[in-house]
């Protein structure tokens, strides 16, 4: 009678626990008060806490979660301390925040159960498990009683653990579905040591109350991270809103005890911790990467301005240069002045660099001895990496324009178009001296085997 009424509530009253609830102290159907209540009766001395403040954890507690609206958030980095300073957690929760505690760490958790073969009165969502199932410390129950004590789930989640959880991890599911690929129960061990359990309500005080199997493993999840011979103590936050502060792993010996002195060395220590994780925090990143790319850029910006740069020794270039500069502005200089002698001899010119900065020796000296072995000695400048292939082009490009403007009538070829082919043979000579076996010196040569006479 008493289980057909509990159940009876279960279908009218919660087909989902509104966020109100799961208060530690209510005695209200949803609330935890009996949670509570089991806890003292197995010993476990429970710390009743609203918030989590990290700095004012001790890893010697082992904190429950029950239904947390939120994550860690940018205390991430708290949470993997507390864990490797030889902290202990366990977190019941299927809807709402709990996933964000589990996910860092190999278990992953859905808003869908799994099958199950029994249900309490034929509800769906009341699936029924025997305690001894579960097995090992979890599923200790009176071996003596005349029924097995059966685990009765209110609207479950189901929990999956990674194939191939963090480095320094081993996952573990303890309560298994139907399927066999979905459980309700999952442990985390190695570095961080945690427990999941994939319905929060299966906790509330209708569901202790009406399933002794849901008792007792309350108590015994409770219990499950406690040492032998040693008090056990629970940090019981539910309905989690807010997470704060900073967990200070160097304040605590690596072995049980007391909090180490705060000499110099950990107070240091405390505050690189804590400046640590502000600027881990979301709302600053952006300020963090300014300062970040600020701090790559001043010593750019400061050596780009400091000392004065050193000026290259005078060459041969560029007595050549200003000799072709010379030369094209004297036929500038001449009003109505026939532009085709000057563009045979800058074609001839430019071709005689070409082969000597393919390493030939070639003395041309009219502009039909320009295209001999031009596009070979070009190509060969390509292949072998010292001049580019669009350079390559421009090149040969700039000595068909000075044929064609060699070969045009004297009404055809002006000023203007003069000009720029003379600016284009300086690009190329300068283009074609760096790349000269011998330098500077080669190209000198070169030209001074036939000056730019008028």
């Amino acid at each position: 009678m008493k289980i057909a009424a509990l159940t009876a509530l279960l279908i009218t009253a919660i087909p989902t626990v509104a966020s109100a609830d799961f208060e530690p102290e209510s005695p209200a159907w949803s609330g935890l008060s009996y949670l509570v209540a089991t806890a003292r009766e197995a010993n476990v001395d429970v710390e009743i806490r609203g918030d989590l403040d990290w700095s004012a954890l001790n890893p010697d507690t082992i904190v429950m979660l029950v239904a947390p609206q939120v994550g860690p958030g940018d205390t991430l980095p708290s949470l993997k301390r507390f864990f490797e300073s030889g902290g202990r957690m366990v977190v019941a929760d299927d809807f709402r925040a709990g996933f964000q505690w589990l996910r860092p760490f190999g278990v992953h958790m859905h808003n869908r159960p799994g099958p199950s073969t029994r249900h309490v009165a034929s509800v769906r969502f009341l699936p029924s498990f025997r305690l001894d199932e579960v097995g090992g410390y979890l599923g200790f129950h009176d071996q003596n009683a005349s029924r097995k004590p059966d685990v009765v789930l209110n609207h479950p989640a189901s929990l999956v653990v990674a194939d191939h959880p963090p480095e320094g991890l081993s996952t573990q599911v303890h309560g298994w579905f139907g399927d066999r690929a979905r459980g309700w129960l999952a442990e985390v061990s190695g570095r961080a040591r945690l427990l999941a359990l994939a319905d929060s309500s299966a906790l509330i005080n209708a569901m202790l109350r009406g399933f002794y199997g849901n008792k007792q493993l309350a108590a015994n999840v409770m219990r499950f991270f406690c040492y032998e011979g040693e008090p056990c103590k629970v940090r019981l936050i539910s309905n989690l809103r807010r997470v704060h502060g900073s967990f200070e792993a160097s304040m605590w010996p690596e072995a049980a005890g007391g909090p180490k002195r705060r000499n110099l060395r950990s107070r240091l220590r405390q505050f690189a911790t804590r400046i640590s994780d502000l600027l881990a925090r979301r709302e600053l990143r952006l300020l963090w990467w300014a300062l970040l790319v600020v701090g790559l850029a001043a010593p750019v910006v400061i050596a780009s301005r400091t000392g004065r740069p050193l000026l290259p020794p005078r060459s041969g270039l560029a007595r050549h240069r200003t000799r072709l500069h010379n030369t094209v502005r004297a036929w500038l200089s001449v009003a109505d002045a026939d532009y085709r002698q000057p563009a045979r001899l800058l074609a001839g010119h430019l071709a005689r660099l070409v082969a000597q900065s393919a390493g030939g020796n070639n003395t041309a000296r009219t502009v039909e001895d320009t295209t001999h072995g031009l596009q070979q000695a070009i190509e060969s400048l390509i292949r072998s990496g010292r001049i580019s292939a669009q350079a390559g082009q421009r090149v040969g490009d700039v000595v068909v324009a000075l044929r064609e403007v060699a070969g045009a009538q004297p009404t055809e070829v002006d000023r203007q178009r003069f000009t720029a082919l003379a600016a284009e043979v300086e690009w190329a000579e300068h283009v074609l001296s760096h790349t000269s076996p011998t330098g500077y010196d080669a190209t000198q040569r070169a030209g001074a085997a036939a000056p730019l006479g008028r």
